[in-house]
């Protein structure tokens, strides 16, 4: 039996015979048992190092690519059954617009009425849509600069229902403006919602108050302080508007007749129908992808997004304010005597009313945030056919605010 440990000297062990003499001291087993669990300890240890660094790996790279895919399903399919699920659209995981956003991705292809594009057919004319209240005064002007410039014939529009490329019979590079939805809508309430432009302007015994100001409270609904509604007339027009406006004005609210309810009788006129919000979001978005470019006016503070704009007009000047609306000057000065005083409950009520035009937004601007001006391109004279006749070189163009088109 054994009546000492190993000996670390030697690795053996004692053992003693009945006399209590030491009657041999022989290699000790032991040492080889030591040896293999060691082994196996170190390799075990290795085991588990490894498993404690690829199963994370192989945890995250699978949580990625179902987060990708969960993403990817999520963008590319925008839900419009309701305004709800537009406004949960709207990329809160900071994922990557997937449209190929005019704002971003500028281009000089022609929209053909079959909905495609050519790029055989010279462009002669250039049509801006003019957005209340997003800077379209100094864009509209500057952009009868680039057409003069370029010989082209120049068509801005504005309170009517914007034009659908491809549906004008003369090749047309088609230009348009967004701005941040909110504060587009206070803004245009500030410049005639809150009091009239007439009475500002000519009304001599005007004088400015709280008592005789509507309130921006009231400033809810699509045509300002008043719900949309059909005029009985062949076109849709919206001069003030306060809730959704993008959707309606490129859609049109009420671009569609009812069949008369007594036809041939009393009430034999057709009955202007207006379309459900989320059907004008439809086709305003479908419009506006058709259009060459979108200007972002928050953008337009940023010089490298000017030069981006300047260098595809090939004339330089976007920012140049030779130009004012109506009656700016006038709403300016009576806000700075009695200052608005804006609620955060009317402003969160206002985001949640134009939580369409929100999305809508966003689904065209966000890509400047990825892509930078990257991918805007410089103006292609190739792309247009000059009219020598109309045309000045932007040096010396210098149309009064009375012939401003």
């Amino acid at each position: 039996m054994l009546n000492s440990p190993i000996d670390p000297r030697t690795m053996r062990v004692r053992r003693s015979n009945s006399t209590g003499a030491i009657s041999s001291i022989l290699p000790c087993n032991n040492y080889w048992l030591a040896v293999r669990s060691t082994s196996v300890l170190v390799l075990g240890i290795v085991l588990l190092c490894w498993i404690n660094l690829t199963l994370p790996l192989f945890i995250l790279t699978n949580e990625s690519t179902t987060s990708s895919s969960a993403t990817t399903t999520r963008i590319n399919h925008l839900d419009v059954s309701s305004p709800t699920k537009i406004i949960n659209h709207h990329r809160r995981d900071n994922s990557m617009p997937t449209i190929i956003s005019p704002a971003c991705r500028p281009h000089f292809r022609l929209a053909l009425p079959d909905g495609t594009w050519t790029t055989s057919t010279k462009f002669t004319r250039l049509y801006f849509y003019h957005v209340r209240k997003a800077g379209g005064t100094t864009l509209r002007r500057y952009l009868q600069k680039v057409a003069a410039h370029h010989g082209l014939k120049y068509k801005v529009w504005e309170y009517g229902m914007a034009e659908d490329p491809g549906s004008y019979d003369e090749a047309t590079l088609y230009v348009t403006h967004v701005r941040e939805p909110v504060s587009r809508s206070i803004s245009h309430f500030k410049y005639e919602g809150r009091w009239n432009c007439t009475d500002m302007m000519y009304n001599e015994s005007f004088v400015p108050s709280e008592e005789n100001a509507l309130k921006l409270e009231t400033w809810n609904k699509e045509y300002g302080h008043h719900p949309a509604y059909c005029y009985n007339a062949p076109e849709f027009r919206m001069s003030q508007c306060a809730v959704n406006c993008y959707s309606q004005w490129f859609a049109g609210s009420c671009p569609e007749w009812d069949t008369p309810e007594h036809p041939g009788g009393p009430g034999r006129m057709p009955i202007l129908r207006e379309m459900p919000m989320v059907e004008q979001y439809n086709i305003a978005r479908a419009k506006m992808l058709k259009y060459n470019l979108i200007v972002v006016t928050e953008m337009l503070k940023h010089p490298n997004y000017v030069a981006a704009i300047e260098r595809y007009f090939g004339v330089p000047g976007v920012n140049d304010r030779t130009a004012h609306p109506w009656c700016e000057d006038e709403s300016h000065y009576y806000n700075s005597q009695v200052p608005l005083v804006i609620h955060n409950e009317t402003v969160n009520k206002l985001t949640a009313l134009n939580k369409i035009d929100i999305g809508l937004y966003h689904e065209f601007s966000d890509c400047l945030k990825y892509e930078g001006v990257n991918n805007i391109p410089a103006w292609d004279d190739n792309r247009f056919m000059a009219n020598e006749s109309i045309r000045i070189h932007h040096s010396v163009w210098n149309v009064p605010m009375s012939q401003l088109q």
